[in-house]
Order: structure tokens, then C-alpha cells, then sequence
């Protein structure tokens, strides 16, 4: 990006099609691909914390920051994500190692 304005129009781009992006998640999940829908669910959400918090030097704390502001449940902002993965490794909620 050359300067401000084609950063501001770049973020405002991602989210003019975020409801498109939606959709998509939820035709994968309904498609029973459900772990694809999870994946790329993540990827937007990191995104989205990204584009929210530029000045940040952590996409892990931008990630749950925006899961906790943004995400519309108290449980989220209680979550430690080292807990979450290993829980949903022992329950085998999803297929492949969760700890790569």
C-alpha cells in the first residue's frame, strides 16, 4: 500500500463483502464442511482483529479481542486458547493434530 487512503479503501472493501463472506461459511458448514467452515472462520475473525486494532504487534490478542468484543458471548472473554485446543483435542471434535 502505497499510502493511508489505499488501506482505508482496502478495510473498507473487506468489510463491504463480509456479509458475502458469511454466507460462504454457513454453505460450507450446511455442505458438511464443517471443519473447512471452522478454519476459514478463524482466518476472517483474525482479520477482522487485524483491520480493527493495526497498530497491534499480536494477531493472537487481536484475535481474542475481537472474539470478546465483538462475538456477542461473555464465555468468549473467558476462553484461554491453549484450554480451548486441547479440549476439543480430547473430545476429537476435529479431524488432523490441533497442536500444529
Amino acid at each position: 500500500m502505497k499510502n493511508g487512503a489505499d488501506k482505508a479503501f482496502m478495510i473498507g472493501a473487506y468489510f463491504d463483502s463480509l456479509d458475502t463472506k458469511i454466507a460462504f461459511l454457513k454453505q460450507l458448514h450446511q455442505d458438511d464442511h464443517r471443519d473447512e467452515a471452522l478454519i476459514l472462520c478463524c482466518c476472517y475473525t483474525e482479520a477482522l482483529g487485524s483491520q480493527k486494532y493495526p497498530s497491534s504487534d499480536s494477531k493472537a490478542k487481536n484475535y481474542a479481542k475481537i472474539l470478546e468484543e465483538e462475538g456477542g458471548n461473555p464465555l468468549f472473554s473467558l476462553v484461554h486458547p491453549r484450554q480451548l485446543v486441547r479440549v476439543l483435542d480430547n473430545i476429537k471434535l476435529f479431524t488432523g493434530d490441533l497442536k500444529k
